[in-house]
């Protein structure tokens, strides 16, 4: 708005989107109901099943790190329904990933799944604003590894509360999720540090009052 369309910066207020935080206790078991076993290690991704969100991508990264390391015994699991579902589940056909590629469509108890995760993986092209469901992995204490778009990265610190790779790059996002699911130290810390900031910043009660708060100023305006 002030640069496109020239408003006053000082009529101008932004506020967060925020999620309604609450604990959530992990319990592996729930990863049962998607044939994967407690022992290994779970790459969530969540959100419309559409080619926006990079899913072509994170398949193609994990195709490298399977080549790569071959007995490393992980599993992708994307929680999302949309017009292109079909099309991912036979490009993970066609790349031999079939056995560790997960496509449950939508499911109800996402905060719960995500919990179970290790490590959440958002490529997305791009959002607006940003998304609700990387708060919904941050909360759940998942380092996120995301591209460095604008539009994507903008709540994530590289290796603060997350990683933050070369967008498009499929070595760049490579390495970085492979040192995720080499170093559960590093995983521990990013995934905390992500659901203190949810806590603190991205909080449904904080948001709203920062909003009511913009609404005050403008009518006293």
């Amino acid at each position: 708005f002030v640069n496109t369309y020239r408003v006053d910066p000082k009529k101008c207020f932004t506020v967060p989107n925020g999620i309604r935080f609450r604990d959530i206790d992990r319990d592996r078991k729930i990863l049962s109901q998607f044939d994967i076993k407690k022992d290994q290690l779970v790459i969530i991704g969540t959100g419309r099943a559409h080619k926006i969100k990079g899913i072509e991508f994170a398949l193609d990264c994990l195709a490298k790190i399977r080549e790569t390391y071959p007995d490393l015994d992980f599993v992708y699991l994307y929680c999302g329904d949309g017009p292109h579902l079909e099309i991912f589940k036979s490009r993970a056909s066609f790349l031999g990933m079939s056995k560790i590629v997960r496509f449950p469509g939508r499911i109800e108890n996402i905060q719960s799944v995500c919990r179970a995760s290790d490590i959440a993986f958002h490529p997305s092209k791009g959002e607006v604003g940003y998304s609700l469901s990387m708060l919904e992995c941050m909360m759940a204490r998942l380092p996120i590894l995301v591209p460095d778009n604008p539009s994507v990265c903008d709540i994530i610190t590289h290796t603060v509360n997350g990683l933050i790779y070369e967008d498009d790059n499929v070595n760049s996002a490579s390495a970085d999720l492979s040192r995720l699911l080499f170093d559960s130290k590093l995983r521990r810390r990013l995934g905390e540090r992500a659901n203190k900031d949810v806590y603190e910043t991205f909080n449904l009660e904080y948001t709203h009052k920062i909003l009511l708060n913009a609404f005050e100023n403008c009518i006293e305006k």
